[in-house]
C-alpha cells in the first residue's frame, strides 16, 4: 500500500540500488516480493501501518493496492476482498472506487492496472515499459546508464510548478497518463481504465444560488461518507487547519461523518492571527489541536541542519519538485508528516478546495489562452526570468500537452469553463496530488476536493462561483454558522459578504484584461518588488550556493538575478538545482 516496483525479470535492472532508495525512504520493512511469469513485484507496505493487510488472492488471482481507497463504501480488508471477487466473476464496477490508488490485478502471468479516474495517484515507466513503479526515483536509480535530461519540462516546472504528463525532467522515464497508455503495447499486461472525456459537464444556468450550495454539500456528504468505515479502521483522521476556507470546509465535513477527527498546525515563534484563528475553529468544533512547533523555516537552520533537512526531502519527495518549492519547506520532510500524524494512520488535506472559489479570476466568457496563461498559470515574474523565445517555446510545449489531455483547442482561445478545467485535470493532479502521492508512502492520504465526484459536481456550479469566496462560505454557513461567524486571517467572516476593498480587488483582477495585467504584473517585478529575503539569506548556504550555479547553466537560459523578486519562483529554481545535484548519478546534460 505504499509503494511498488514491478519489472521484467530478466531486464537489466539495478534492484540492489532500488531496495536501498526505499529503505532510504523509510521503507524499514522489507518488500513482499513475488513472481508472475516474466515480472517480478516488489510491493512496499505503508511505513507506519506496519500489520497493513494490504493484498489478497482468490482462486489463483492476486490483487496488490497502493495508495487509498475503498470500493463500495467497505473498510480497507473487506474493500480488496469485494473488488478481487468482482474481477473475478467479471464484474468489477470501476465507479465503485473512490480516492487516489493503483491496484495490480494478476491472473497467473497477466497483470492488469487499475489507477484512480483522475490520475492523482501517479504511476511511471520506462521507454521499453520493462519497468513500472510509484517511484518516479525508483525508475531513475534502476537504469545501469544514466538519463539525459529533459530541459523542456524542467523549465516547465520552473514555471508552473508541475510537469504535464506524460513528460518527466528526464527522457525516458514516462509518467503515465490517459493518452500514454494507449501507446503501451505490451503481452500480459493491460490497463483497466476509464477515459475522463465525460469530465465535460454542463454548467447549472437556472438552479438557485441556495440549491447549488445544497447540492454541492449533498455531495460531499456523499463521498466523505463513504470513507467513513477505513477512517475508524485507521484509528482517526487527522487534518491540517488554518483560518481559512478548504480547512473550514474540510474540518467541518470530517466532524460530521467521522467519530475522531484531529487536527494540527504550525505554529511559530510569534503567533499569527492564522494561528489564532485556527485555534477557535478547533474550539468551535471539539476537535484537539496539535500545535507543532518543530517546523523551521530554512533561513532558521544552520548549515548541517539544513543539509540534513535536504536530506530527508530528497528521497522522500521522490525526485520530484512541485508548485510551492517543497525541497526547502520543513514541513515537506519525512519527519514533519509523522510528528503531525502521531496516532492516526489517515491523513487529510484541503488542496484543490478553490473548486468552490474563482481560483481563475475572471468572468469573462472566452480568453485569449496565451494572456490568460502567462497571468494566471505561470508563477508571476516568470515572463521576465527567461528569455521571450524560451517564454514562447515553453509556451508552446505545455499548452500542446494540456490541448491533448483536455481535449481541447489551445491555439487562440480558452473557454471560462475550460480554464477550471485546466486547474481540476492539470494543476491539481500534477501539481497538488504530488503531495499526496508522497503522504501515502507513510499512511492513508486523500485530498478529498481533487478526487473526481468532487470535482466533477463542482463544474456544475460555474455560473454561481462569480468573482469571490461567497459559495464556498455559504457552504460552510450551512454547515456551521458559528464557524463561518470567526475571523478569518483575510480580515473578515465567512458568514457576511466580503468587504468592499475586498470585493474591489476581486473585481479588478477578474474585469481589467489579462493582457494589461502582465504589463502591470511585469513592471511591478522588474520596478517594485524587493528581491526576496529568504533569498539573501539561504543563498550563503554551500548546497544552495550550487544549486545556484547549476541552475545558471545556458541551457535553462533563466535569469535568477529578475527570478529573485519572487520568492516562489526562485526557491523553486533552488529547489530544482538542489534535486539535480541529489540525483546527479542518475542524470546527464
Amino acid at each position: 500500500m505504499g509503494a511498488f516496483f514491478l519489472y521484467k525479470t530478466q531486464s537489466p535492472v539495478n534492484i540492489n540500488a532500488v531496495k536501498s532508495l526505499f529503505c532510504a525512504k523509510g521503507f524499514i520493512f522489507p518488500p513482499l516480493l513475488y513472481e508472475f511469469g516474466s515480472w517480478t513485484l516488489l510491493h512496499y507496505r505503508k511505513q507506519l501501518i506496519p500489520h497493513e493487510s494490504f493484498n489478497v488472492i482468490q482462486s489463483c488471482t492476486s490483487l496488490f493496492a497502493v495508495g487509498t481507497f475503498v470500493y463500495k463504501r467497505y473498510g480497507l480488508r473487506k474493500s480488496l476482498e469485494v473488488a478481487l471477487a468482482d474481477y473475478c466473476a467479471g464484474q468489477l464496477d470501476k465507479e465503485a472506487f473512490l480516492g487516489a490508488y493503483a491496484l495490480l490485478f494478476i491472473k497467473n502471468e497477466h497483470i492488469a492496472f487499475l489507477t484512480d479516474r483522475m490520475n492523482l495517484f501517479h504511476v511511471f515507466t520506462n521507454d521499453d515499459n520493462s519497468i513500472f513503479s510509484s517511484s518516479f526515483a525508483a525508475i531513475l536509480k534502476a537504469s545501469q546508464q544514466k538519463f539525459r535530461l529533459n530541459i523542456p519540462a524542467v523549465i516547465e516546472n520552473v514555471l508552473t510548478g508541475y510537469i504535464i504528463a506524460p513528460d518527466t525532467i528526464v527522457h525516458g522515464v514516462h509518467l503515465v497518463d490517459d493518452s500514454y497508455r494507449r501507446t503501451i503495447n505490451i503481452q500480459n499486461l493491460s490497463f483497466l481504465h476509464h477515459s475522463l472525456s465525460d469530465l465535460q459537464i454542463e454548467p447549472l444556468h437556472n438552479t438557485s444560488f441556495e440549491d447549488c450550495v445544497d447540492e454541492q454539500v449533498m455531495q460531499l456528504d456523499c463521498y466523505f461518507s463513504s470513507f467513513n468505515n477505513l477512517v475508524k479502521e485507521m484509528g482517526g483522521l487527522d487534518i491540517g487547519l488554518s483560518g481559512g476556507y478548504d480547512s473550514r470546509l474540510l474540518l467541518l465535513m470530517a466532524k460530521r461523518h467521522f467519530k475522531k477527527v484531529y487536527a494540527h498546525s504550525h505554529f511559530h515563534s510569534v503567533i499569527t492571527s492564522d494561528e489564532i484563528c485556527a485555534e477557535k475553529i478547533s474550539l468551535a468544533v471539539d476537535v484537539p489541536l496539535y500545535r507543532c512547533a518543530e517546523a523551521k523555516q530554512a533561513t532558521e537552520m544552520g548549515i548541517e541542519e539544513f543539509e540534513s533537512n535536504i536530506e530527508n526531502i530528497s528521497v522522500f519527495n521522490d525526485a520530484r519538485v512541485i508548485h510551492d518549492y517543497s525541497w526547502l519547506l520543513y514541513f515537506r520532510t519525512r519527519w514533519y508528516r509523522e510528528a503531525v500524524l502521531r496516532d492516526t494512520r489517515f491523513g487529510m488535506n484541503g488542496l484543490a478546495g478553490e473548486l468552490y472559489r474563482n481560483h481563475d479570476n475572471h468572468c469573462y466568457h472566452k480568453v485569449k489562452v496565451r494572456d490568460w496563461v502567462k497571468a494566471r498559470v505561470l508563477t508571476p515574474g516568470s515572463s521576465i526570468s527567461v528569455s521571450l523565445k524560451m517564454l514562447n517555446d515553453n509556451l508552446d510545449y505545455f499548452l500542446a500537452k494540456a490541448g491533448i489531455t483536455l481535449g481541447i483547442d489551445l491555439s487562440c482561445y480558452i473557454t471560462h469553463y475550460n480554464t477550471r478545467r485546466y486547474y481540476g485535470e492539470l494543476f491539481s493532479v500534477y501539481g497538488a496530488a504530488v503531495r499526496m502521492n508522497i503522504d501515502n508512502q507513510l499512511a492513508f492520504s486523500l485530498s478529498p476536493f481533487l478526487d473526481y465526484g468532487p470535482r466533477i459536481a463542482s463544474y456544475q456550479i460555474l455560473p454561481h462561483v462569480g468573482l469571490d469566496g461567497r459559495f464556498e462560505a455559504a457552504m460552510i454557513f450551512c454547515m456551521n454558522p458559528s464557524v463561518a461567524a470567526i475571523i478569518s486571517d483575510y480580515g473578515y467572516s465567512f458568514d457576511k459578504r466580503e468587504p468592499l476593498s475586498r470585493l474591489a480587488k476581486c473585481a479588478i483582477r477578474g474585469l481589467v484584461p489579462y493582457k494589461l495585467q502582465n504589463i502591470i504584473s511585469t513592471i511591478r517585478f522588474d520596478k517594485t518588488i524587493p528581491i526576496s529575503k529568504t533569498f539573501e539569506t539561504v543563498c550563503k548556504l554551500p548546497l544552495v550556493l550550487r544549486a545556484i550555479e547549476l541552475m545558471k547553466s545556458p541551457c535553462f537560459g533563466l535569469n535568477i538575478d529578475q527570478a529573485a523578486h519572487n520568492e516562489t519562483l526562485v526557491m523553486r529554481i533552488i529547489s530544482i538545482g538542489i534535486m539535480l545535484l541529489k540525483y546527479d548519478d542518475c542524470i546527464e546534460y
